[in-house]
Parts: C-alpha cells; structure tokens; sequence
C-alpha cells in the first residue's frame, strides 16, 4: 500500500500490543470512538479502514455509526453473529484458558496453529512470526482479552450493516476454521455497496499467512474508484 501511494497508520486495539489497560472500556463500541478521536488527533476527516477478525467487527461498528468518517471498508475474516450457542462455548473456553496461570501464552499457543495455518506455522517466516507473538502474549493481560470475550458475546452486526454507506470489501479465508464463509456472505448480504473476495490458503490470520494474496485485493480495492 505505501508502494502504491497510501498512507499506513496501524493503531493497536485497546488491551493489544502496548496499550495500557482501561478498566471497564474493553468494548467494540468504546475502541470505536477511540479511533474517531485518533483520526481527529491526527487531523484527517476521514480514512479507509481496514479490520480483521475483532477489527473487523470493530470497523463494521465503526462504519454504521460514524459513516462520514469512513471512505472504504474492508472486513477480513470477521463475525456476522456472535450470539449464537457455538460461539457462546467458544468464548467461554478462552475465558476459561485466560483465567489459567500464563493465560494469555496458553490461548496463544493452542490457536497458533488455527491463526496462520499448519504451512505457514512450520515455515522459517512463521517460526520468526511465533517468537513475535509470543513475547507479545507474554505481556499481555488476561483481564483485558477476558473483557474483549464479554462484550464479542453480545456483538451482532445485523442492524448495523444496513447503515453502512460506504464502498465494502468483504474477505474470507478459504479454509478459516475460525470464521466461514457463510459469516462473510452475511456480512455482504447486508452492506449494499460490497463485493466479496476468497483469500485462498489457511489460516484465520490470513494477511500475515497468505500476505500476498491478501495485499494484492486490498491494494487493488483501495486505490480503484468507484
């Protein structure tokens, strides 16, 4: 994207990376203003954005409520519903797993192998990439994701995408064992102006596992017009 011109700016999500934890402000709504006020801060009217799997989520809120902000939308391997019984249990067993002794390294390590995909994983990159997130899990508060799972349980996008004005790139991973294809067609279904794109491979995390792929449609969705 720098190549073709754009300007990247890549925030950390609350309670992500190396940002502070913010009590009882772990919320898809909450990370939504914040990014409102980081676009003010840095004085831009508005931006592209682009979000996967949570981020995804997180834009798609962001998108219906403050649509003058958002010029193009790009939800990669993210959720339509998280109110349903499977995903419910789901949750559940992370929170279960983050309340553990070294929580946050135990969630990781288990869906290591669902994030990039067993190909990637035994790579000389993913070997690479493992040692990165781990030390970030390593420092990463259980409390904060807890909080994160709490609030994903109540997150359903359907009466959201039906405010959603702006131009839509919807991307699913061919074999994402986290988010299907059919929560990705939900998500096209109900944004009017979208179009809906396969990332082949593996992988859940599929910008870093099939990098290549996944840059090549977001660079040719970002600067076409529409």
């Amino acid at each position: 994207l720098i190549n073709k011109g754009c300007r990247v700016i890549v925030p950390d999500l609350l309670g992500h990376g190396v940002t502070e934890s913010l009590k009882n402000k772990m919320t898809i709504d909450y990370q939504s203003l914040v990014l409102t006020e980081l676009l003010d801060h840095l004085g831009l009217q508005s931006a592209t954005f682009v979000g996967l799997s949570l981020g995804g989520m997180i834009t798609i809120n962001l998108a219906a409520k403050f649509p003058v902000l958002v010029d193009k939308l790009v939800i990669a391997a993210s959720f339509y519903s998280m109110k349903t019984q499977k995903k419910s249990l789901m949750l559940d067993d992370w929170i279960r797993l983050l309340q553990q002794t070294s929580g946050p390294v135990k969630r990781f390590e288990k869906s290591w192998y669902e994030l990039v995909g067993e190909s990637y994983a035994n790579s000389k990159l993913g070997t690479i990439k493992y040692q990165e997130w781990l030390a970030q899990a390593s420092n990463q508060k259980a409390q904060d994701i807890i909080d994160w799972c709490l609030d994903m349980k109540k997150y359903n996008a359907e009466e959201l995408l039906v405010d959603i004005t702006s131009p839509s790139l919807v991307l699913y991973g061919e074999n994402d064992t986290y988010s299907t294809k059919l929560e990705s067609e939900h998500i096209y279904s109900g944004i009017e102006k979208s179009v809906i794109k396969c990332v082949t491979g593996d992988g859940h995390v599929f910008n870093v596992s099939n990098s290549d792929i996944f840059n090549t449609l977001l660079g040719n969705f970002i600067t076409e017009n529409n």
